[in-house]
């Protein structure tokens, strides 16, 4: 009997030896480069034929058991999913709009060219979802802006030479970002007072 948890990741490097496990005859080490080139994200090889067969043949050899599968009974209840809205902090806007007005004025104006409609006709949708398209060194640079924003927003500590110096931990951590306060409330309500488990997924 083998147990696993999920085969299919960023490649099918994992699942073929899984087969070649099960059945070495069939899945000979001649057939792992078909795997490797047919599904590798990393790469961005994919191939959906592959897959399917793939995931079809899992459900022939395997037996996959979810948590409501019958005879599974674990107690767990439903699965529920909330999505929480915060706002940046006071210091995370500030570096926010920092980071925007440092920015290069050209690239920002590229990035957002064709929502202006300049090369629009009216009447003519053909460039309503038009992407920016500009030379290497600019989609670079935003994505190392979208990098620094995002930064931003999880913690602006993660920016250089936000935190104050001498840097020392503090309470200062926590009301820094909008995250982490909503976080904080949410230990304190759901592990201090009603003394529930939680897990990082």
């Amino acid at each position: 009997m083998l147990l696993t948890g999920t085969p299919l990741q960023n490649n099918l490097s994992e699942l073929w030896a899984l087969f070649h496990w099960l059945y070495p005859e069939v899945f000979t080490d001649d057939t792992l480069e078909l795997f490797q080139e047919s599904f590798n994200l990393t790469k961005g090889q994919f191939s959906n034929t592959v897959v399917a067969n793939s995931r079809r043949l899992l459900e022939l050899i395997m037996l996959r058991r979810m948590k409501d599968s019958p005879g599974v009974n674990l107690n767990l209840p439903p699965k529920t999913e909330v999505l929480l809205f915060t706002p940046l902090s006071p210091i995370q806007r500030l570096w926010y709009q920092r980071i925007i007005t440092r920015s290069d004025g050209g690239l920002l104006d590229g990035i957002f060219k064709g929502a202006k409609g300049e090369d629009e006709e009216e009447g003519d949708d053909s460039n309503q979802n038009s992407n920016y398209t500009g030379n290497k060194t600019d989609y670079q640079r935003l994505l190392n802006l979208l990098m620094q924003l995002r930064k931003v927003c999880n913690h602006p500590y993660q920016i250089r030479n936000a935190e104050p110096e001498p840097y020392e931990t503090g309470p200062h951590t926590i009301h820094a970002s909008g995250k982490f306060i909503v976080l904080e409330k949410l230990l304190l309500e759901l592990v201090v007072k009603q003394k529930k488990k939680i897990c990082k997924l």
